[in-house]
């Protein structure tokens, strides 16, 4: 879904939820790849079989997510020139599937942070700003996101929640 992010807007000045929904039925016709959230490969799948699947996508999907995919998509909306916009788009993109305090959130601070990463010298984003921003929309995403711009070093419980650190630890292990 990355991929249909980056190909929005290298089209379109202002994207609309439309053009998302277009592009995500599109790219996942291009590449029926499993990897998908079991429920959300489903959905596409039927969707795809539409006369107007990106219509289709706006009028069925049920965007009440708290999960991370609207997040992972997010990266490329980080080129976009201003935090402003940045931002905004972010939310739009969220708001298809993950609109919820934690999925708007989470896709504004990853594009956020993606904008830093290519802008950091001419916007000078601090981590606090970002905070600050998503905090109106999620206070716990926000405080979660400045505990974790701040380790040093690796804090599985604070990444991954107390129910998966050791489980993370075993995967870490099985892979050295």
């Amino acid at each position: 879904m990355s991929i249909a992010v980056a190909e929005v807007l290298l089209e379109a000045s202002l994207p609309v939820p439309y053009l998302f929904s277009n592009a995500f039925t599109d790219a996942f016709k291009r590449d029926q790849i499993n990897g998908y959230a079991r429920g959300f490969q489903r959905f596409l799948e039927e969707v795809v079989k539409e006369k107007s699947p990106g219509q289709v996508f706006l009028d069925r999907i049920k965007p009440d997510s708290e999960r991370n995919g609207a997040a992972m998509r997010s990266v490329p909306i980080g080129v976009l020139y201003t935090p402003e916009l940045t931002k905004n788009v972010a939310i739009i993109n969220a708001s298809l599937t993950h609109k919820t305090p934690k999925g708007i959130a989470s896709s504004i601070a990853v594009a956020l942070l993606s904008h830093n990463a290519l802008y950091y010298r001419r916007t000078g984003l601090e981590e606090r700003t970002i905070k600050n921003w998503i905090s109106p929309i999620d206070k716990e995403s926000a405080e979660h996101y400045l505990a974790t711009s701040k380790l040093r070093q690796e804090d599985l419980e604070l990444l991954f929640g107390r129910d998966k650190q050791e489980s993370i630890r075993e995967g870490f292990r099985a892979m050295e």
